[in-house]
Parts: C-alpha cells; sequence; structure tokens
C-alpha cells in the first residue's frame, strides 16, 4: 500500500537546498506519459498547498486532514489505486505499448517529495495558531508557482523537450518581482509569522521539488546532480586473529614527530603499516598533511560585510583541491599526523623479522595501551619499497564531496551562499549526508541489521529554542538575509581509514569553523567558536519521523522516553553521554565542552513533539519535532574571536558512535569513558 499524502515524510526533506530547476534542467525526454506525470504533479502540489493555505488562515486540524485526504485519494487513487494519475498514465502508456512510461510505480516517492517541500515551506512561513492571512497568501502562492512550473516542463515533454524559458520567466516574476509579485503583496499583509517575502527562501524550497520530482520522472536527464553513491560500502578484510585492544570504532592518531627521524621526510605515500597475527597482516593507514595555514588564503583573499579572514592563523589540515592549498612540505613531516585503527593493532612476533615489500630497518613499533583495563596492541609502521598499497586495499570510509555548482575553485560562493552539495559519506555502518557547509540532513545506521532508515531532519544549530535570527540556515545563506553568509572549505580529505570535512564562516562569525572526521564506526565533530560576544549557543539532532519507536536516553534521564512526537517531562541536565536506540540502530554521543569562559556549564535539551504547533516551533527543517536533543548553553558568552580582540575560547566536542540496535546505557556510558580516557602510544625503533 503506498504512503499517503497525508502522511509527513520529513527524511526526504533534504532536496529543499538542491539548485534552481528552472537553472539546471533545461530539455525534456519528450515523452506523452512524463508530461501527463509533471503536469499532475504540478496539480498536486498547488492543492495539497491550497489545503495548507486554508488552514494558515483559519486553523482547523479536522478541516486540513479533510482536505489533504481529498487530495490524497485524487492524486494516487485512495481505495482504488488503478486511478491515481500516475496509475492511468502508466496503464495508458505500458511497458508493451509504442511509447511507454519512463518510469513506473513512482507515486509514493514523488508523493514523499512532495510532503518535504512543503513540510520546508511551511516551517519557513512558520505558523501562527490564531491564523494568518499573510502566511496563507505566502503558501497559496509557492502551490501557484509549483503547478506553473511543472506546466511549463509538462508542455515541453509533450513536445519538442525544451522548457521554455520565457515560460518559467513568467512564472518567477509572477511570484516574486520586489513589489507586485504574489509574495510581495502576501507579505504587505500586517500579521504575517515571518517577515519580508521570504522569496529566496520559498523559491529554493519549489525549484528543489521541481527538480527532484523531474530527475525522478526522467531519470538520467543531464541537467539533474549525480545520484549519491550507494551505501553502505562493502564489508571490509579484518584480520582474522585476536583484537587486544577493546575499541572497535576508535582510532590511532599519532603525529609525524612521534616517528621520529626513521619516517620523517619520506613521502606520504610510502608510509604503510602491519600487525603480528602469527605472520605478518598489512593494515590500512593515512597520512593527513597539516601546516599553518592563515584563513586570508582559506578565503582566496576576499573580504565582505563582517570582515574576512582577519589573517587568523591556526595549524590545520592542508588541501590542494581549496585556496588552503598543499602543505609546503609534501614529504610526511612532525606535524603530519598517521591515523590507523585500533582494532587493526596486533601482538609482538616472536623474533624480529620484517614484512615482504618494506626498506629495511625503517621499521617503527607503536605500542598501544587502554589506560582503563591495561589492554595492550601493537602496530608496525614501514617505509615501503613502491609495491604495497598504504590502503592494504581496504576502505573503511568513503567521502564523495559533490558541489553542484561544479569545481570549488571556479564555482563557490565564498561571499554569499547558498552552496549546494549532493555530498556523503559512507561506511560499513552508517551514512552521512551534506547539502550545504552546515547543513546535515541524512543519518543511516547499518550496524547489526540495523534498518538503514534515514532518521535525522537536520543537525540544528540556534541560539535558543525558536529564535531563528541564526541557524545552519542562515550560516549558509539559505533564508535570504540580507547579511552575507560567507563561508570556505579548509580541507575535503578522504582515505582509507577517515574522512575529513572542514569548513569556516557562520554569519558575523567568518573565523568559526567546524571539523568532522569520519571513521568507520565513529564520528568526532569539533565546532570551534570565534566570534563576538553571543547570548547562548546550542547543537542538538532533530530526528525524522522515520526515528519513531527509537527509545532516547541520556546521563541525566538514563530510563529513557520513547521518540514518538508526543511530548515528554525531560528536566534538564549537564549533557555527558545521550543515546537513541531501536531498530533503526543505535548512536551514541559523548558531549564535551572546552573553554576558559568561567561559569559556563552546558546543560541538555529535548523535544519530542509532532503536534501542529509544536511548543517550540521549527525554525529549519521540517516542521516537527522528534526526539530534538543535544547540548544548550543558556547564557551568555563573551567574544571568542582572537582576530577581533576576544581573549577568551570555546570548543564543543561530539563524539559520535554508530552501533547495532539494542546499545544499552552502559555501553553508552562506557564510550564516555572511551572519549575521556583516550587510548595511550609509545614509539621505538624496530
Amino acid at each position: 500500500m503506498r504512503p499517503r499524502l497525508t502522511f509527513v515524510l520529513p527524511a526526504l526533506a533534504v532536496l529543499a537546498t538542491t539548485t534552481a530547476a528552472h537553472a539546471s534542467v533545461t530539455t525534456l525526454t519528450v515523452n506523452k506519459c512524463l508530461a501527463g506525470k509533471l503536469t499532475g504533479t504540478g496539480k498536486a502540489a498547488a492543492a495539497l498547498a491550497g489545503c495548507a493555505s486554508k488552514n494558515a488562515g483559519k486553523p482547523d486540524p479536522t478541516a486540513l486532514a479533510a482536505c489533504r485526504g481529498k487530495v490524497s485519494d485524487k492524486f494516487d487513487g485512495g481505495p482504488n489505486p488503478a486511478k491515481g494519475v500516475f496509475e492511468k498514465l502508466e496503464t495508458k502508456y505500458a511497458p508493451a505499448s509504442v511509447t511507454p512510461c519512463l518510469t513506473f510505480d513512482d507515486t509514493a516517492a514523488i508523493a514523499g517529495d512532495l510532503e518535504a517541500a512543503l513540510s520546508t515551506v511551511g516551517a519557513t512561513v512558520g505558523a501562527n495558531p490564531t491564523g494568518s492571512a499573510c502566511d496563507a497568501a505566502k503558501l497559496a502562492c509557492v502551490g501557484k508557482y509549483l503547478r506553473g512550473v511543472l506546466g511549463c516542463y509538462g508542455r515541453a515533454a509533450g513536445k519538442g523537450g525544451s522548457i521554455s524559458g520565457a515560460c518559467v520567466a513568467k512564472l518567477v516574476t509572477k511570484l516574486s518581482d520586489g513589489s507586485k509579485g504574489c509574495l510581495d503583496k502576501a507579505a504587505a499583509k500586517a500579521d504575517c509569522t515571518s517577515s519580508g517575502s521570504q522569496s529566496a527562501a520559498l523559491a529554493t524550497a519549489g525549484d528543489a521539488f521541481i527538480e527532484a520530482a523531474t530527475c525522478t520522472l526522467d531519470p538520467g536527464n543531464p541537467g539533474c546532480p549525480p545520484p549519491p553513491p550507494s551505501c553502505p560500502l562493502p564489508p571490509p578484510t579484518l584480520p582474522a586473529g585476536p583484537t587486544p585492544l577493546h575499541r572497535p570504532a576508535d582510532p590511532v592518531v599519532l603525529t609525524g614527530a612521534d616517528v621520529a627521524p626513521r619516517l620523517v621526510g619520506i613521502a606520504p605515500g610510502d608510509l604503510v603499516a602491519f600487525r603480528w597475527d602469527g605472520a605478518w597482516v598489512q593494515i590500512p593507514v593515512q597520512v593527513d598533511e597539516r601546516a599553518v595555514i592563515n584563513f586570508n588564503d582559506v578565503y582566496d583573499n576576499m573580504s565582505f560585510p563582517w570582515g574576512s579572514g582577519g589573517g587568523f592563523t591556526v595549524l590545520d589540515y592542508t588541501d590542494a583541491q581549496t585556496f588552503t592549498g598543499a602543505d609546503a612540505d609534501a614529504t610526511l613531516d612532525s606535524d603530519d599526523e598517521i591515523a590507523f585503527m585500533a582494532a587493526d593493532a596486533g601482538t609482538q612476533p616472536p623474533a624480529f623479522s620484517e614484512p615482504t615489500g618494506v626498506v629495511a630497518s625503517s621499521g617503527v613499533r607503536v605500542t598501544i595501551t587502554d589506560p582503563l583495563n591495561a589492554d595492550a596492541g601493537y602496530v608496525y609502521l614501514f617505509r615501503q619499497d613502491g609495491s604495497l598499497d598504504p590502503g592494504a586495499g581496504q576502505q573503511y570510509v568513503r567521502y564523495d564531496f559533490v558541489l553542484l555548482s561544479g569545481n570549488y575553485k571556479t564555482t563557490y560562493q565564498i561571499a554569499d551562499g547558498p552552496n549546494p552539495e549532493a555530498s556523503r559519506v559512507c561506511t560499513t555502518e552508517y551514512a552521512r549526508g551534506f547539502h550545504d557547509r552546515w547543513l546535515q540532513d541524512e543519518l543511516r545506521i547499518f550496524s547489526g541489521g540495523a534498518t538503514g532508515v534515514d532518521i535525522l531532519d537536520r543537525n540544528k544549530i540556534l541560539f535558543s529554542p525558536s529564535f531563528c535570527g541564526r541557524s545552519e540556515d542562515t550560516f549558509d545563506g539559505l533564508t535570504g538575509d540580507s547579511e552575507a553568509s560567507e563561508g570556505a572549505f579548509v580541507a575535503n580529505r578522504s582515505g582509507p581509514v577517515r574522512a575529513i570535512r572542514s569548513f569556516i564562516g557562520a554569519n558575523s562569525g567568518p573565523r568559526s569553523q567546524q571539523e568532522q572526521i569520519f571513521y568507520r564506526g565513529r564520528e568526532e565533530a569539533t565546532a570551534f567558536l570565534r566570534v563576538h560576544a553571543i547570548p547562548g549557543i546550542m547543537t542538538f539532532r532533530d530526528f525524522s519521523a522515520a526515528a519513531a519507536g527509537m527509545v532516547y536516553a541520556n546521563v541525566v534521564h538514563p530510563a529513557g522516553v520513547t521518540i514518538d512526537g508526543v511530548a515528554d517531562a525531560m528536566s534538564p541536565g549537564t549533557l555527558g553521554w545521550e543515546l537513541a536506540t531501536g531498530a533503526q540502530g543505535s548512536i551514541a554521543i559523548v558531549n564535551v565542552v572546552e573553554t576558559d569562559v568561567p561559569g559556563i556549564i552546558p546543560s541538555s535539551y529535548y523535544l519530542d513533539d509532532a503536534s501542529p504547533f509544536p511548543s517550540d516551533p521549527q525554525c529549519t527543517g521540517d516542521a516537527y519535532a522528534y526526539g530534538a536533543s543535544g547540548p544548550w548553553i543558556n547564557q551568555s558568552i563573551p567574544n571568542t574571536d582572537p582576530s577581533s580582540g576576544g581573549t577568551n575560547f570555546l570548543r564543543g566536542r561530539q563524539v559520535l558512535y554508530y552501533d547495532a540496535p539494542g546499545l544499552t546505557t552502559t555501553a553508552a556510558a562506557a564510550r564516555q569513558a572511551w572519549v575521556a580516557t583516550p587510548l595511550a602510544h609509545a614509539t621505538a625503533n624496530w
């Protein structure tokens, strides 16, 4: 049975960040069935937006449900699916016909995309419990726009294939021309929940749906973004022997100084790693080059309303594909990092020997110990002779940085976003999706038979609940804010052991930074706050409806509550570990705040409220809160930007472990202990 249009599928709201449809898709396959599907989709979009418009003007949940049900029945056939819009076309243009449909059985996909888009539109417009003529008019405007543009597309698919630029341009002007457009007239009303026409954000959401629907119905269209890489990755071939260290997801990270002098000065690709398992077994190792970088370079020496890189320098990762540039020292130097997995450590060989393919007398033994239980393991690093692969034929992580505009150095809008992406991190255990610098909106867990459904609406960042003036959307420039939304990437790196995604720029904090490092079963995210004084900050995960049924617990409330969209009593407290677990998998989060600001005590935030008017209206993503949870510094923070006179620092670090269904609170607490007490290492020539 198909999902109904009356069901909200917020996990698909990621589509609201793709590029404008009329800017990327210019031609369509000539196909009568495609023409009918596009036109029918536009009609359904307008009708559903009309239901939302009526409800916004005069809130009535019962009437809204009836209106949406009527639209759904017409689109998908209701109790008689054969009468659905797409089904009738697919019957007429069956596979055996002369001109069959390009696709079949995609009613549910289009319905889900439409629900997600309108959910994003609704959250952007806002909701007034007593009704708003302005909000109602804005929603109706978007519905008319969707129907109109998809009508242009339908006519192109019916004849000729070329989309009329004049047809689309006329509808863009009708939506908003700055004075007399539909949204401009709506904004002139006195009761808008969100001020202004919001034309940029609403057009972006509408265009995203148009593009998503078009690319679903006309697969292979040259104007569509490439499909995301498949996940999960194939299982790696792990050593068969015993694992002396019992931290399966934790890495070991050295610097070049730890392996000096034997291995300093070699080419990074010449470093290889082995464990002893009754014989030498090669394991994956990765070198990530670092240097003291200047944020002026990261911003390509550009300036914008809030300043520039400010000449700020820091030891950080380098990347020849960004304006950060490559490390001036192309060899393995003392500040470069060497990473491998603790789970790959072995025992000591009974006598001295060297693996095949390495340079004689180049070995360095790494002794890894666990301070929590005195476990010890060993990894041996060597310089290879050119015959070996540093990854040992394995790939624990794959990071595909996909910028929809094209090449980073030639197309990225540094001074003012948005900069839509279709980037993704895949491992055997989980997948993460990104659709702009700060826009993280996909999380799937595969570990231990987890369902792999997308349980994330958004990773959200606000000053305080329901204050929408600053958010991950404003950081990326998705709201049409008049202030510049500057930003740039420090580095995007992907290797056999880990992936690194690091970027800067958050409205008036151009030197604020987010750094994420992904391993096979673990993610480490560090936010470096470098900004003028602010009233507070919170960062939290708002799960999607697909997370319903999971149990959320934390160190303050270890008994936990069920994520179901129904409000729970969760008193705040200082967060250490958090846990969400269910058939969808388990995610354990360890929160660490590092600061020299006196009196900073991070508290917790939790909201599970999928009602039409949640207690904390959602600023970004869909309109509903499902187990929204994370740390909240609910107090003023002084200037933390050293380039503008700040003398304090604040870093927020989250370590996320992705596990099989059924992880216990005891195991979550153990992961907090792992983070608090990292593995120790010592090196010696071998």
